[in-house]
This record gives C-alpha cells, sequence and structure tokens, in this order.
C-alpha cells in the first residue's frame, strides 16, 4: 500500500474534527488551526495548512508558525485515530518487506472517472454533530472507515442523476446513509441491504427496502 494513499486516508478521517477543512488543490488542505485555533475574533479565518512533501504529508499553520508532519498532527487531534495511523503504517512496511517491495495496491475505483459517488460528501468530511455522524458513531463504525460511507441530502434526487426517472416524484424525498460494497477487484458491487433513512435531521430510522446499487460494469 502506498504511503501517501494511507497519509491522504488518514487526513479526511480526521477531518470531521478539523473546522473549515476543505481542500484547495492537489496536495493541499486547510482549516483551521488545531494548536492555536486561528483568530479567537473571527470565525472565518483558517490558516492552518496541510501540504505535500516528497512523499510524506506536512502541517504548517501561517498564524503560530506551528510546523508538524501528518504523524504529528493525528496525535494532537484524536489519539485513537493517530493509533490506528500508526498500525496501518506498520502493517504496510511489514507487508512491503514480507514481499521484498513487490507488493502492489490498486485504489478503489468507487471514487474514480464519473462515479456517482463524488457529488455525495463523505462521512468523515460531515461535522462531528450532524445526525448521520453521530449514527454512524452509535453503531461502532471504525472511524478509519468513515471515509468509504457517504451522506445523501436528497436521495431520490441523487439516484435520479444515475438513472433518470427513478423516482418520477421527488416529493417526500429525504437525506440517506450510502454504503457501497466491492469486489475482490474493488468494483461497487449492486447490492440489496438495510438501508439507512433520516426521517428528519434529528430522528435517524433502519429500513429494508431494494434500491439502486451500482457496478463498475453498467
Amino acid at each position: 500500500m502506498d504511503s501517501m494513499f494511507i497519509e491522504q486516508k488518514y487526513l479526511l478521517i480526521a477531518s470531521s474534527q478539523l473546522s473549515q477543512f476543505t481542500k484547495k488543490g492537489d496536495y493541499l488542505w486547510n482549516f483551521r488551526c488545531p494548536y492555536c485555533g486561528d483568530s479567537h475574533k473571527s470565525k472565518i479565518k483558517a490558516r492552518g495548512y496541510v501540504f505535500r512533501k516528497e512523499q510524506k504529508l506536512l502541517y504548517r499553520c501561517h498564524n503560530c508558525s506551528k510546523g508538524t508532519t501528518l504523524q504529528g498532527l493525528l496525535k494532537h487531534i484524536d489519539v485513537n485515530i493517530y493509533k490506528d495511523y500508526i498500525f496501518e503504517q506498520f502493517k504496510k512496511d511489514r507487508v512491503n518487506k514480507e514481499l521484498d517491495g513487490k507488493l502492489t495496491f490498486t485504489q478503489p475505483n468507487f471514487m474514480k472517472g464519473s462515479s456517482p459517488l463524488k457529488s455525495l460528501k463523505k462521512i468523515s468530511q460531515l461535522r462531528h454533530d450532524h445526525p448521520v455522524k453521530r449514527f454512524v458513531d452509535s453503531r461502532k463504525i471504525p472511524t478509519k472507515t468513515h471515509f468509504e460511507l457517504f451522506f445523501a441530502p436528497k436521495f431520490y434526487k441523487w439516484v435520479n442523476t444515475i438513472i433518470p426517472n427513478k423516482f418520477p416524484s421527488t416529493e417526500g424525498d429525504h437525506p440517506r446513509l450510502v454504503i457501497p460494497f466491492f469486489d475482490e477487484n474493488n468494483n461497487t458491487l449492486p447490492l440489496n441491504l438495510t438501508q439507512i433513512k433520516i426521517k428528519s435531521m434529528d430522528s435517524i430510522e433502519s429500513i429494508n427496502q431494494n434500491i439502486y446499487w451500482w457496478s463498475k460494469a453498467r
């Protein structure tokens, strides 16, 4: 597994705890500094940046001048995410060593090309107090996998962009948690499973319903 892929993965996992987190460009992310809090007068100033240098992601604040590695940033933000990151890096290094550097890794296809998932927010990008984020946390789903789950604020409208007129009427449209599944080649599987329907922003329930799932071959 590529080290840069792991670095980006854990940055996205931690992003829900970084105020005003946004991607500014290739290997460049911006958010409010978790060390100094940025400006105490302005809540919109965000002067913390994560950027790439060689095969590492580094952090730098243009307000307090704090600089550290992604590892140091994760340790400061959330010790559990930090431990998961260290463990995954350890596994990667051990496997690479055992295979004499011949290991290859194919990144999941679900966000490549024109995937419908690209228009949705990952659960890892939602605020920690978002109803869906709270639901996922309550189900004890590991934080390190939240970047593989998605939030559709208007589910019918989103599905209609994939299959035109799948829902002729969008009356009663509602938000839903989207859970993709993958085969051994990391292609999305067309499956039926329990969907999570959000009745309101304060109420969530599980319902069984056959919903559209896509595969790479479609």
